[in-house]
């Protein structure tokens, strides 16, 4: 019990960080939008701007690190299609050959009857 709760204190304290370092990063955010909108005379282009930026930088994360990710999960659900393929041919096959030895032994059994 006494490793949960050591578990449980060290956890929180992270989960803290990231929620003032998220409401910091949003703050932020605003202010660069705000000063970029009075260099330009225009609020609108500097949300434009400091917008198109996080997209930019969205995009890289994703052709950097979620793009490799989610082909390697498509890997892994054609590997297990794959794998579900020979199972279902292989019950289909035992079945099959159960059904016939099954048949053969009732109808020797109902003959002899």
């Amino acid at each position: 019990m006494n490793n949960n709760n050591h578990t449980k204190i060290r956890i929180a304290p992270f989960f803290v960080f990231a929620l003032f370092l998220l409401v910091a990063l949003a703050l932020l955010t605003t202010a660069l939008t705000i000063w970029i909108g009075q260099l330009l005379g225009c609020a609108a282009l500097g949300a434009v701007i400091v917008g198109g930026f996080f997209l930019i930088l969205a995009l890289v994360v994703y052709l950097v690190g979620m793009r490799p990710t989610i082909q390697r999960i498509g890997e892994y659900v054609e590997n297990i299609n794959h794998a579900a393929q020979i199972i279902r041919n292989v019950h289909t096959w035992v079945t099959e050959k159960t059904s016939n030895i099954l048949y053969s032994v009732l109808s020797g059994l109902l003959r002899k009857l």
